[in-house]
């Protein structure tokens, strides 16, 4: 009990707490010392907490369709940074944030990225070590084992360095979540229940990837019956092949694409994953999908842009950006707002 009482003193002389220990007794007139040291210690590491929570500063993180940290915010709203990435994810922009390609950490002293299994740099557009999982039968490309997603970084994604998986199946996955949290919250327990299912089918997608992914988006078409685009029915391709080449030997750098057959992949899946949009073109309106890429080097959001004709075949797949987007998508420049179509 004398330790106790130094303790107590102690306490007193650096003025965090005045205390009187033999103030509470038992009916045998014992001391409930430790209580009181113990609920002085708790009061005093409360007050410290409470000043270091003061000093916290709450950062909104804004990613784009693979997942990669473009934008940072304040709870204001106020912006606090911004940056855009090379098809490969090389950043063109601020540089200092860790979170970085496909929200994965950055070490900007190396200028590699961190995948999980191994390292990846984006400059040489390869994993600097070979795949752990080694070749896969249903994937020949996979015979490179330090390529990166099939060199297809518009279609694909990779989530720990070991499997590719399309950028489809993440984010089925995130709005699978996302729409069961509203329904069980909403009370339609029916509904979550659906989602649920769709969830793990697109979880086991995600880790077998010989599972089909966007099993739950199946299931939402066949319970909202949703328009799907039928690519085998021509819709979701270009009208001919010289239209393709064309397209693809004007536009193709913009997204990274080596050849026709990988720029109409990019455009076939801003279709699947972009928001369906209408624009005006030459008197009739067109049906478009529009899917954020990053930001351009002046800090503008950057569009991939794919343009259909009535037959639903693509006539165009370009970047937009700036005043240029705009004025396509609303007919005016200064009308900032991307207006899904039904």
């Amino acid at each position: 009990m004398k330790q106790s009482h130094h303790a107590n003193q102690n306490l007193e002389n650096q003025g965090h707490i005045k205390m009187n220990p033999t103030s509470l007794k038992t009916k045998n007139g014992g001391v409930y010392s430790l209580v009181v040291q113990c609920l002085a210690v708790l009061l005093i590491s409360l007050i410290s907490a409470g000043e270091v929570y003061a000093q916290r500063t709450t950062t909104f993180f804004h990613t784009d369709g693979l997942g990669s940290v473009v934008a940072a915010s304040d709870k204001n709203g106020k912006l606090l940074w911004r940056k855009s990435y090379m098809p490969y994810g090389a950043q063109t922009g601020d540089t200092s944030e860790p979170l970085s390609y496909t929200g994965k950490p950055h070490d900007e002293s190396t200028g590699l990225t961190y995948f999980g299994a191994r390292y990846y740099d984006p400059e040489l557009r390869r994993f600097i070590s070979t795949d752990p999982v080694g070749f896969m039968e249903s994937n020949p490309m996979s015979f490179n084992r330090y390529a990166y997603v099939n060199n297809n970084p518009y279609k694909y994604v990779d989530p720990d360095g070991r499997v590719l998986e399309t950028a489809w199946d993440a984010l089925n996955i995130a709005i699978g979540v996302a729409s069961f949290v509203s329904n069980v919250k909403d009370g339609n327990y029916g509904a979550a229940a659906v989602d649920a299912g769709g969830i793990i089918i697109d979880g086991l997608a995600t880790a077998a990837p010989f599972i089909p992914g966007g099993a739950s988006s199946a299931i939402k078409a066949g319970r909202y019956g949703d328009e799907v685009v039928d690519v085998a029915k021509g819709a979701g391709r270009f009208a001919d092949e010289a239209k393709l080449a064309g397209h693809f030997e004007k536009h193709g750098a913009e997204f990274g694409a080596k050849n026709a057959d990988e720029y109409l992949s990019i455009a076939q899946d801003v279709m699947k994953n972009g928001t369906k949009v209408q624009y005006a073109y030459k008197g009739e309106t067109r049906t478009g999908f529009v899917q954020l890429m990053g930001t351009n080097k002046k800090g503008q959001s950057k569009f991939a842009f794919v343009g259909t004709n009535n037959q639903g075949q693509i006539t165009t797949l370009h970047t937009k950006s700036g005043k240029d987007f705009w004025k396509t998508l609303n007919g005016n420049a200064s009308d900032k707002t991307i207006y899904p179509a039904p």
